[in-house]
């Protein structure tokens, strides 16, 4: 019960601390003269909003290897709810993706939900109209719904939640609708269209969210020393969730990844 109640006071504290954001703040780097690099990152918040990846964005900005890599910063805005922060990641995606030899997804919790959903719609439209990354990297994003989990949620937070925090927070304490999210997810991995996608999940072992029987969906996943927010707030180059992120950037496969000092 520790595990969820723990969760619960997370989520909380994120939702009243993040409800602010502007429904269209993103922030967007060119990093060489305006000139684009060969990769670009899509950071996606989730309830954390802007302050979610900025340590890895420091990271990649200092890293002179990583220099040909620009980043889209999308915070999730909570004014938005669920379905309309995924309608507009598509729309940032699809206006600043042109001319980049590759695309990463990178997602945090929510955020990482977010990801799922806009590929599951998708892979369902006509090959033309897709806009679809080469890779995807979440942290912490749930893989499962545990019914425990479903029932401390809405007796301790959900009702209450409903009217006070805004759109997007809202939508976190839907467990049903984060559940059928994952449910599709299973069967959009079966499509040719996601199977071409790197799909990779980083846990930290304190995280409540990780997977308690390790369902994967079929992708790849990796656990690391943190909980659900520090996994995403590596504090120098050696840590061990930005070694993983940078080698990722960098090209290596999911089998090849370096070992750090605190994973498994």
């Amino acid at each position: 019960m520790f595990r969820y109640l723990r969760l619960f006071q997370y989520l909380v504290v994120l939702a009243s601390l993040t409800a602010c954001d502007s429904p269209l703040e993103s922030d967007y780097k060119y990093v060489i003269n305006g000139e684009r690099g060969h990769t670009l990152v899509v950071f996606v918040a989730g309830l954390g909003g802007k302050d979610t990846w900025q340590s890895m964005i420091k990271l990649l900005r200092q890293d002179a290897e990583l220099e040909s890599v620009d980043y889209l910063h999308y915070y999730s805005p909570k004014a938005l709810n669920f379905d309309e922060n995924v309608a507009q990641l598509k729309s940032l995606v699809s206006r600043y993706r042109v001319g980049y030899d590759k695309v990463v997804y990178v997602g945090h919790s929510l955020g990482g939900m977010m990801i799922k959903r806009a590929l599951i719609r998708e892979a369902n439209l006509p090959e033309a109209q897709r806009v679809l990354p080469d890779k995807v990297i979440t942290f912490g994003t749930p893989l499962e719904t545990n019914t425990f989990a479903i029932s401390v949620f809405e007796k301790l937070g959900a009702r209450v939640a409903w009217f006070f925090l805004p759109s997007l927070s809202r939508d976190v304490f839907n467990i049903q609708h984060i559940a059928r999210i994952n449910r599709s997810w299973r069967t959009a991995t079966a499509l040719p269209a996601i199977q071409n996608i790197e799909r990779v999940n980083i846990f930290g072992y304190q995280d409540p969210t990780a997977p308690i029987d390790h369902e994967t969906q079929g992708d790849y996943t990796h656990f690391i020393q943190g909980d659900h927010l520090k996994i995403v707030q590596p504090r120098d180059e050696k840590d061990c969730s930005w070694v993983l992120f940078r080698a990722l950037l960098m090209g290596a496969a999911v089998s090849e990844l370096p070992p750090c000092e605190n994973s498994r």
